[in-house]
């Protein structure tokens, strides 16, 4: 009895074991299952987001987008507004960039030309300090306002031809000057506020220079004068003087300028002062006409263009 009781246990047992082992199998198979079915519902989720986030982009871009039955108007206006703040970024800043190089371009001077300015400053700041003339500039109005102070007499003193006593007369804003021993007519630009009168000149060389521009008073320069219709002539004459030139603005340039005594004739006036020779290429007119033209024989009329 105890032979056949033993046989049974063990079968009772290895029966129980194989139908744990089908459970623990069919258990598993279910939990794939389940693992494929979460795995395909969230690439159907993430599929389905996707199209709705396309659709939506088109959506606003459509919107963006003028329709063909609006008139045009502030919408129009509107949207390309819109348009234009989309632009890229890095377009934006490229466009920036080349704005800044090409504003510090037109700003920026050369090692040579700073080196050379920095000289002259020297030596104009050296030369005023000695007691050289000293005129003030206003770069706005391109010459010399009225507080220009002189402080040595020129080697040659401004005279005027002989006429009989007559009223003054009266010159516009503008007038067409004659240089005598050229005959060059100029077209001069009338300004009671300059100290003197200034002439524009291509080049100059003076007889045995010297460094110092002192000790060249009283030496004759050669200059090339050229006038608004490209007609030019050498002249001849003694250096008066020279004149410091400051800005009236915050820089502290100065730049040095000889004077020569020169002779101006409008219509049937003749009168010899002393002229600076300046560099006037990037002026309107080649001839200023300063007070020591205008003073004693002239009213100026600033309602008057020209009256020649």
């Amino acid at each position: 009895m105890r032979p056949i009781s033993a046989l049974i246990r063990f079968i009772n047992c290895q029966l129980f074991l194989r139908f744990s082992l089908l459970m623990l199998a069919l258990l598993l198979t279910n939990e794939m299952v389940l693992l494929d079915m979460s795995c395909a519902v969230c690439a159907a989720e993430k599929n389905s987001t996707s199209e709705k986030s396309n659709t939506s982009t088109e959506e606003s871009e459509e919107a963006d987008l003028p329709s063909n039955n609006d008139e045009p108007g502030d919408d129009s206006k509107e949207s390309s507004k819109k348009s234009a703040s989309r632009k890229n970024p890095t377009q934006r800043s490229e466009v920036s960039d080349i704005e800044t190089q090409k504003n510090s371009a037109k700003s920026t001077k050369s090692p040579d030309e700073d080196e050379q300015q920095e000289f002259e400053n020297e030596k104009a700041k050296a030369d005023e300090e000695a007691g050289a003339e000293v005129e003030v500039i206003d770069d706005s109005e391109e010459e010399e306002p009225e507080d220009a102070v002189e402080e040595e007499t020129p080697l040659v003193e401004e005279t005027e031809k002989e006429s009989p006593k007559v009223d003054k007369r009266v010159i516009g804003a503008t007038a067409t000057i004659m240089e005598k021993k050229s005959e060059l007519l100029f077209r001069a630009r009338v300004d009671s506020g300059a100290k003197s009168c200034s002439l524009h000149i291509e080049d100059m060389k003076i007889e045995n220079e010297s460094d110092n521009m002192a000790d060249n008073i009283g030496k004759v320069v050669r200059f090339n004068i050229k006038n608004g219709s490209n007609e030019s002539h050498w002249l001849e004459a003694k250096i008066a003087g020279y004149v410091i030139i400051k800005t009236s603005n915050a820089s502290e340039d100065r730049k040095r300028r000889y004077k020569v005594p020169l002779t101006f004739r409008y219509k049937d006036f003749e009168k010899t002062v002393l002229v600076t020779l300046n560099n006037r290429e990037h002026m309107e007119f080649p001839l200023l006409l300063g007070r020591n033209f205008l003073k004693n024989d002239f009213l100026v009329d600033v309602d008057i263009e020209s009256n020649d």
